[in-house]
């Protein structure tokens, strides 16, 4: 069980596993426009939109993170308390999903460029590997890894 190898800092590890994954989808968005070059202007928009909320729910996590760190507060916040922010999060990236599942079914641009369903793909399933990896940790599954399970 997870909680009894983190113990009282598994919210601490949640916050960790947060923050980089809200890292990695912004930095997906940044992907996306860079290699989609010419995406129509509503899914250009919306990704950038998408960019700001990614990089702000990720300052909150830091913020959450730093107040561990602070010799002054070194408040350990509890799962309850965080339950919240971390609901927040899975919400986020599941629309994020849904958002970039229907930019690739309905972008003519995108149907056209031969890696974007191959990008948008990877973007999806890393999203769901977060929300999934996350939930387990929480929940004290064993997490295990198989590379051929992809």
């Amino acid at each position: 069980m997870f909680f009894s190898i983190y113990g009282g800092i598994l919210p601490l590890r949640v916050l960790e596993e947060i923050s980089f994954w809200k890292l990695q989808e912004k930095e997906h968005t940044t992907v996306i426009l860079q290699t989609l070059e010419v995406l129509e202007p509503i899914y250009i928009q919306e990704l950038e939109r998408w960019h700001i909320d990614l990089a702000e729910t990720e300052e909150t996590a830091n913020d959450y993170l730093r107040a561990y760190a602070s010799p002054t507060n070194g408040r350990i916040f509890t799962l309850e308390e965080l339950d919240p922010f971390i609901q927040h999060c899975f919400d986020q990236s599941n629309q994020f999903i849904i958002f970039l599942a229907e930019m690739i079914n309905n972008s003519i641009v995108a149907d056209i460029q031969r890696f974007a369903p191959i990008i948008v793909d990877h973007v999806i399933r890393e999203s769901r590997y977060f929300v999934d990896i996350t939930q387990k940790l929480i929940e004290g599954e064993v997490i295990t890894f198989d590379p051929l399970d992809t």
